[in-house]
């Protein structure tokens, strides 16, 4: 079975967007460190300067409390902006090769991706997880790493649809 799609950029942040909140381990890391390094500080200043009054305990404790609650977000949006604007770039440059027309050839043995200027072929038995959102199929390969592949093709009828989605996840059952 082989399809066709292209993919936009918008699509290709959605993935970002998935991975980073399910499933990287550094932006999480990154969150903890950051979300507690203004309470300790507040800490350590209380402690240095003795200033264990009232006021200054509960002005530390807002500001403490408000910064740990507004850091996923603004880790997450600015994570996501840098990694928006880099793909920016490099489409700009038409060196973004995921979101050039792309051809996939479905076999028994696994998933072949034809670009423009790339070919990339991963057998089935080496996806470690896959994903089912709403639009697409991420298919990780490894930790970091997902092809995506469109939910529906476009120009398929319903049936050429559904059996394509089928495929797809018989395929993927036993591995998964």
């Amino acid at each position: 079975m082989t399809i066709e799609f292209q993919l936009t950029l918008n699509d290709v942040m959605t993935l970002h967007r998935y991975h980073m909140k399910h499933k990287s381990k550094e932006f999480k890391v990154q969150l903890v460190v950051s979300a507690l390094v203004v309470p300790i500080i507040f800490a350590a200043f209380m402690y240095v300067t003795k200033g264990f009054e009232t006021s200054t305990i509960i002005i530390n404790s807002i500001i403490s409390l408000a910064w740990f609650i507004m850091v996923p977000f603004v880790l997450y949006q600015s994570q996501l902006s840098k990694i928006k604007r880099k793909l920016q770039k490099q489409q700009k440059k038409g060196q973004l090769e995921v979101v050039k027309p792309c051809e996939i050839n479905f076999s028994e043995r696994g998933i072949k991706s034809v670009r423009e200027y790339t070919t990339f072929q991963v057998d089935w038995e080496h996806i470690i997880d896959f994903v089912e959102t709403n639009h697409f199929y991420y298919l990780y390969y490894n930790d970091s790493s997902a092809m995506i592949l469109p939910k529906e093709i476009g120009h398929f009828n319903i049936e050429e649809n559904h059996r394509y989605q089928r495929f797809v996840k018989e395929h993927l059952k036993p591995q998964l």
